[in-house]
């Protein structure tokens, strides 16, 4: 740029806009902090119409008025909710768990709830070892801090979108990372992955699964007694078991092993998720038409357990306060939305009515160990 006297003219011209300019008066505003993080300090916040008296002695630094909830204990369940098709965000549920009375909601506050960063189609939840909640949306991997708001975003490439995305915990050298399986160009050449993420949402490794594993996948876990090795589970067939790394990057259908003989029911439908829980080595296999659980070391069931109340089965969660029960996301019969239900050997119970949620469709559910 040319500097002559035109540019010289207009250095004062600047200082007389700027003398005869009018401001707003940013008197009333105080710096936001973070406040003292109980329940009863937020709703002071959000009720009080004198901001003076939420000052501090030099009256400049504010309480976060934000009402975030009830805190969520440890374990809680996480629900999450997609609004596909819509221009509405998705939505999390958590809910506290008693041994002794029906789930109860935390962090339901609506900040908590429906986040414009969840976008609108969310297709899986999962948890790491720490507490820290994942979110698979269409679009990205998000990645929640331990108030429940986005931390980290990963999209492998841009723009694009997930037609079919899991998420799974892998334990690699005593390190919490992430496995995610996504689908390229429609499905039509089947999953690909898994990527391999650290706890901060950077890809530290990619694995091209053989073909063998990417059609027809229907799950990826950790290993019931070994987080350091993954299990990746076919729609019919018997989930293979995997040691990986973050150097590996190609597995050969020769390299796994099975995880339990017999591990398919027949007349179940297809495998639809599968969840393990280094925790006793439990494992929750969901088929279409019913559930089966049991621990490493025992026999797989010869039958499924069902809910009279539901018709197709959809994902689980375990259930910390029974050996033989789970929460459940299932569709009932009669009904076009899944609902949430903890299922036992002595029947089921409604915790979410999908029907209730009429923008919205429970899609997944994960126990997570660490408190909000």
């Amino acid at each position: 740029m040319r500097s002559g006297p035109l540019s010289r003219q207009l250095v004062p011209l600047a200082f007389a806009v700027l003398s005869t300019a009018c401001f707003a008066n940013f008197d009333d505003f105080h710096i936001v902090g973070d406040g003292d993080g109980d329940s009863d300090s937020d709703t002071d916040a959000d009720t009080d119409t004198d901001a003076d008296t939420d000052t501090d002695a030099d009256g400049d630094w504010t309480d976060n008025p934000m009402d975030r909830g009830t805190p969520c204990d440890d374990p809680h369940l996480l629900v999450g909710l997609s609004a596909a098709g819509s221009s509405i965000p998705a939505r999390l549920l958590r809910f506290n768990l008693s041994p002794d009375g029906p789930p109860t909601y935390c962090r339901e506050t609506p900040v908590m709830t429906d986040q414009i960063a969840f976008g609108s189609d969310l297709q899986e939840v999962t948890a790491l070892a720490d507490g820290t909640e994942i979110v698979a949306t269409a679009y990205a991997v998000l990645g929640l801090d331990t108030e429940g708001f986005p931390r980290w975003r990963w999209q492998r490439w841009e723009p694009s979108s997930f037609h079919d995305l899991k998420v799974f915990p892998i334990d690699i050298g005593g390190g919490s990372y992430i496995g995610v399986l996504h689908c390229d160009d429609y499905c039509s050449s089947g999953l690909v992955g898994p990527a391999i993420l650290d706890s901060g949402g950077n890809e530290v490794g990619y694995i091209d699964t053989s073909p063998l594993f990417t059609w027809d996948l229907a799950a990826g876990a950790p290993h019931p007694t070994d987080l350091s090795r993954i299990v990746l589970a076919n729609e019919f067939e018997t989930p293979l078991v995997f040691t990986i790394d973050t150097d590996t990057t190609v597995l050969d259908d020769t390299d796994g092993v099975e995880l339990a003989p017999h591990f398919h029911i027949g007349d179940v439908g297809a495998l639809q998720s599968l969840e393990t829980s280094k925790q006793g080595g439990r494992i929750i296999a969901v088929y279409l038409h019913g559930i089966e659980m049991w621990r490493v070391g025992q026999s797989v069931p010869t039958s499924v357990m069902t809910c009279d109340e539901c018709e197709e089965y959809h994902a689980a969660a375990f259930d910390p306060h029974g050996e033989q029960s789970a929460y459940v996301v299932c569709t009932r019969v009669g009904e076009s939305r899944p609902s949430l239900v903890r299922l036992s050997e002595f029947g089921c119970d409604q915790i979410v009515d999908g029907s209730a949620h009429a923008n919205h469709e429970i899609v997944d559910v994960v126990l997570v160990r660490g408190a909000l």
